[in-house]
């Protein structure tokens, strides 16, 4: 050392974690299957997640579950698999049963497989036990925009009810071996922005049962800005997801404000809005035609205009009158017709 120095050592946090089992019924031995992780002692970083699991039948012994804390103190929970982050030492005990002295429930899903307990596939229980299953209300899917899947209730066979409308079952007893099955709907979801007006729905998010007819509208379509400015509802734009275009919809851009739509796929609706007002000039020399003279306009609105009296603008004191033979335009308007 030639000069002053500083050396620090540094250290991480671990701790215990065994893993154990016990058998619950007469016989000898334990150790049945090979866990993941495996039966033992091992030291894990504070803060580590681990999902342990377990092949829940070996032979004549099926896995009804585990118990998971420090001793003696234990909490308990069923199935085959256990997630948890580790923030002190923890002892997890697989408990096996002699397969005579158990019963089977078979977990099916389509969805939120991530979400239900015990998990999805055959589960063990010592015959007589009573159990809660259930699973998330909702799964959202990583690999699309705007889907989800709402779980609407289950249907049962064995020793689970025949059906239910909400994604809990509690209070099963197992005196014989069932399966349930967990039902889903899919949603899609609709999102309506504006900047101005009250729209229907109003702005926000919501989401709906693939499908369903929706009406969408914009009840009052003039507003004023903070600065006082008029502004104009002026249509609305639709953004869809995930490569859909939603067939049934209307095209993508529309100077409706009344549509019902079948939400057939995501979809945000964008409703546009102007402060510019297109003026309509109407000349004509006989007659009271609509609109009149000079009418203002927002972009994009369809304008129907007509004489009021047909064919011809009457004078009966001199024997004379004048027949409409139709129109000529510039701008939007048609350069020519005939119709009145």
């Amino acid at each position: 050392m030639t000069t002053n120095a500083v050396w620090i050592w540094h250290f991480k946090q671990q701790f215990k974690f065994d893993v154990l089992c016990t058998l619950e019924t007469a016989g000898t031995g334990c150790g049945y299957d090979t866990p993941d992780p495996a039966y033992g002692t091992y030291w894990m970083d504070n803060g580590t997640s681990i999902t342990a699991t377990i092949d829940p039948s070996d032979g004549g012994y099926v896995c009804v579950g585990y118990f998971y804390g420090i001793p003696p103190s234990y909490s308990s929970g069923w199935g085959h698999s256990w997630t948890h982050t580790f923030s002190g030492p923890i002892t997890l005990v697989w408990r096996w049963l002699n397969r005579s002295d158990a019963e089977s429930i078979r977990v099916v899903s389509d969805h939120g497989e991530w979400g239900c307990v015990p998990p999805v596939g055959w589960n063990f229980f010592p015959r007589g036990a009573v159990v809660d299953l259930w699973t998330t209300a909702y799964d959202v899917p990583d690999s699309t925009e705007g889907i989800r899947f709402s779980c609407t209730g289950w249907t049962g066979t064995g020793c689970i009810p025949a059906s239910g409308a909400s994604n809990v079952c509690t209070g099963v007893s197992v005196t014989d071996s069932g399966t349930i099955v967990w039902n889903w709907q899919q949603e899609n979801r609709l999102r309506i922005f504006s900047d101005f007006g009250s729209p229907y729905p109003d702005t926000g998010e919501y989401w709906f049962n693939d499908g369903m007819n929706i009406n969408v509208r914009m009840d009052v379509i003039t507003d004023t800005t903070d600065t006082g400015t008029s502004v104009y509802c002026t249509g609305w734009h639709a953004d869809f997801f995930n490569g859909d275009t939603c067939l049934a919809f209307p095209p993508m851009d529309s100077t409706s404000y009344d549509n019902m739509i079948t939400l057939d796929c995501p979809l945000d609706i964008t409703w546009n809005w102007s402060d510019y007002l297109a003026p309509l000039y109407v000349y004509s020399d006989h007659d009271a035609p609509v609109p009149s003279d000079t009418s203002w306009w927002i972009p994009g609105t369809e304008v129907t205009a007509f004489i009021t009296s047909s064919p011809a603008d009457w004078d009966t004191a001199y024997g004379e009158r004048w027949v409409c033979q139709g129109w000529t335009g510039t701008g939007d308007v048609p350069s020519s017709g005939t119709e009145m």
